[in-house]
């Protein structure tokens, strides 16, 4: 049996008011998270979860997941061009990484004032994004910005 909307096409999935809407708000607003697009729209969450999955299906938007949010953007995006929502661990790591490129690992932790397992799993992170990365020297890892953020 075929899944209720097998009869979608590709040139009329943004006919639906609600899912075009959804569409036009992630277009104008890169990153955006489940939270803020339910504040937008006043819609029910399963409502609003449905026409993500359907543009997403029909590669229109992709996703971006961290520990806590899953971001959505318009296929295409360059997401590495996008404002991050960084914590403030994140923002202080990369905001240390720029100023002195080329710290290892636990010179930033020692910068920051954070413990060497919060900079690995927050540098981890910034890594995956296209934020920061990694360059091995010896036995430490040197860590350098790959662009600005905020920019």
């Amino acid at each position: 049996m075929n899944p209720p909307h097998f009869f979608i096409g590709e040139k009329n999935i943004l006919d639906n008011h609600t899912r075009g809407t959804l569409y036009n708000i992630i277009m104008g607003n890169p990153g955006t998270t489940l939270s803020e697009l339910r504040v937008w729209l006043s819609v029910p969450s399963t409502t609003l979860q449905y026409h993500l999955q359907m543009l997403e299906e029909f590669e229109l938007i992709n996703t971006r997941w961290d520990s806590k949010h899953v971001y959505y953007y318009a296929a295409g995006t360059k997401i590495q061009s996008v404002r991050f929502k960084l914590n403030k661990s994140q923002r202080a790591i990369l905001a240390t990484a720029e100023e002195n490129p080329g710290l290892s690992q636990g010179e930033l932790a020692n910068e920051t004032g954070f413990v060497a397992s919060t900079v690995s799993y927050h540098l981890r992170k910034l890594v995956e994004w296209g934020l920061a990365r990694t360059e091995r020297h010896g036995k430490s890892n040197k860590v350098y910005t790959i662009n600005r953020f905020g920019d």
